[in-house]
């Protein structure tokens, strides 16, 4: 049998497709920078009220329609493996959407409420991948397959809650319809 030559990249693309994780690497070494952002999840209590610029993992997302339009509440992993929390508006959502699961840079002010801290996203991007080497043509260097990087997300599953006006009207209209 002939020797493959695989690397520990390979591996942790095959491991990123097989359980969504990696094992052989940490998920932030296939990053094509080096940044890792200027803070830290276990600091984030030092700097209420300040603008940080963070890396994170997207561990989970929650989306939330609202009258002005969707938001979003983001959990992520640090680059040591610790938990952020963050929360994203409507109008920031709109200039910054989210583009699928991936690693992202978040600039956004830290908060605190119920003594947990977050970051009120003010900015965020997804950040690209090196090449996918089980991928590579090694003419050129350009990949097979395109990078799904722009994945758009699914539309929301429900329509927004009314406002507290549309409430009032319909609750309003119910207790005249019962009077009579």
């Amino acid at each position: 049998m002939p020797e493959l030559d695989r690397n520990s990249f390979e591996n942790a693309f095959d491991e990123m497709e097989i359980i969504d994780f990696t094992v052989t690497n940490s998920v932030f070494d296939l990053l094509k920078t080096k940044y890792r952002g200027n803070m830290m999840a276990i600091d984030l209590p030092l700097n209420k009220g300040k603008k940080v610029r963070m890396v994170g993992y997207t561990i989970c997302r929650k989306r939330v329609p609202t009258v002005k339009g969707e938001m979003s509440f983001f959990s992520f992993w640090d680059v040591d493996g610790n938990h952020f929390e963050t929360t994203s508006f409507p109008n920031i959502l709109r200039r910054y959407p989210y583009k699928g699961h991936g690693i992202y840079l978040i600039e956004g002010i830290v908060a605190e409420e119920f003594e947990v801290c977050t970051i009120e996203i003010q900015k965020m991007d997804r950040l690209p991948l090196i090449a996918d080497p089980r991928f590579e043509d090694d003419s050129d260097g350009s990949l097979k397959l395109p990078q799904s990087s722009e994945l758009n997300p699914r539309p929301l599953p429900r329509q927004p809650y009314p406002s507290k006006k549309e409430v009032e009207a319909k609750f309003a209209s119910l207790t005249l319809v019962q009077s009579h």
